[in-house]
């Protein structure tokens, strides 16, 4: 080995040496090290044999933090809760009512946690909730300092204790049915066929006397992508040029080549069949509003995600670019689809049945007012909130990762790389 090459491999152990202890110096113990290299099972929460528990007609719910600086969140008191199952809570943002509250809520984003100080004071009936929407490694926070402090999380996460997706498709006919929570047999049965199988079978079919809507017919345009984030965890603009080289995309914001104002965003993206619902971060469960949005507008929506989207839309109502051998397979899929109205028709079965709702906060209070009043949740506290946090598909926050993904993205709008 040459003189020159020893030092280039020196160099680089030496970066690579200094980036781990960067990240020991910044996210703390080797308990993390377990998300790194795989350590079994890990313990991140403590439970209690009882709890105390106010059996109250109307649960009180205490903005601790500012959200994005705004005290009240964007929520209403009382009228947030109407369109729920369970109702009967109530928002507050008066912290000399603390006693009265039977949960408080706290938003790590914007350093929110940061700039209110948590109460000096936890009464054993009170759930301490931390709210978070946001992958890990965009708040740059050490929650290991919160170890011992909250009880619940609410996140897209499924194994958060208040579920809170980004959006969801509701039972036209019951309001309070999701597809996720579904048990009417014919319904999870339509759908699951396979790719390029046109149709579905006769007798579901005629048991529940599907007549689609002509979608195809109202729509003019192939496909569409937004994205102002061009130097995104997931890399998905990669896969945006490869999806590119088979068949025209129209791409709008700052990584793209075309405009959209804010106004006409509705009016201009209807037209489109298909619509790149790519992820900024491969993160578990993570499925923002943009595939809710897809729906909303009877479209298919083509994903690019960690999620098992299967679990929050019905089969076939969406194209997952990781069920296809290759790029070129989807874009030959998505060619025979669109060029097959009868067939673009049948992937939007669902919307004789549901209606896609994309609204994070609504899922997120609903589903808080009805643990609350769930008297059957056992006591818990997050001994290790940040190891929670960090059990994830999507990396953590690192200097070289932010760099290299800077620089990707730059050369992919300039179409340096592929």
């Amino acid at each position: 080995m040459s003189s020159r090459r020893c030092w280039l491999v020196l160099l680089a152990g030496c970066v690579l040496s200094s980036l781990l202890l960067y990240y020991l110096a910044r996210w703390g113990d080797d308990r993390h090290l377990a998300w790194w290299f795989g350590r079994g099972n890990v313990s991140y929460v403590t439970y209690f044999p009882h709890r105390a528990w106010r059996n109250q007609s109307t649960k009180t719910i205490l903005l601790w933090t500012t959200r994005f600086g705004r005290p009240f969140w964007a929520l209403a008191g009382y009228e947030t809760f109407k369109s729920c199952k369970v109702s009967a809570c109530e928002f507050i943002t008066d912290h000399n009512r603390i006693n009265d509250s039977d949960a408080l809520l706290f938003h790590p984003k914007d350093k929110d946690l940061l700039i209110e100080p948590l109460p000096t004071h936890h009464p054993d009936h009170q759930v301490w909730v931390l709210v978070n929407h946001e992958p890990l490694f965009r708040l740059d926070l050490d929650f290991s300092r919160y170890d011992g402090v909250f009880n619940w999380t609410a996140m897209y996460r499924r194994d958060a204790d208040v579920y809170s997706p980004y959006g969801g498709l509701m039972r036209r006919d019951k309001p309070f049915q999701s597809w996720e929570t579904e048990t009417d047999p014919d319904l999870l049965s339509l759908g699951r066929t396979p790719h390029n199988v046109s149709g579905f079978p006769p007798s579901l079919a005629a048991s529940k006397k599907l007549a689609l809507t002509d979608f195809h017919a109202q729509k003019t345009k192939l496909v569409a992508w937004v994205s102002s984030n061009c130097v995104d965890q997931s890399r998905r603009r990669r896969v945006v040029n490869q999806l590119s080289r088979h068949l025209p995309i129209d791409m709008y914001g700052d990584c793209g080549n075309l405009t959209l104002g804010k106004s006409e965003q509705d009016s201009v993206l209807t037209n489109y069949r298909f619509f790149l619902s790519f992820e900024s971060s491969l993160c578990r469960d993570y499925v923002t509003e943009k595939f809710w949005a897809a729906l909303g507008q009877n479209q298919i929506p083509v994903v690019f995600g960690a999620a098992d989207y299967s679990q929050v839309a019905p089969p076939n109502s969406f194209m997952d670019v990781r069920d296809f051998r290759s790029v070129r397979d989807l874009a030959d899929y998505m060619k025979e689809v669109d060029s097959n109205p009868s067939l673009y028709n049948q992937h939007l079965w669902w919307t004789q049945y549901y209606r896609a709702v994309s609204d994070y906060q609504l899922f997120m209070t609903c589903e808080l007012c009805r643990v609350l009043h769930d008297g059957r949740r056992p006591a818990k506290t997050y001994t290790d909130l940040q190891g929670w946090l960090s059990n994830d598909t999507c990396s953590m926050h690192s200097m070289f990762d932010t760099v290299s993904r800077t620089v990707e993205g730059h050369l992919l709008r300039k179409d340096i790389i592929p």
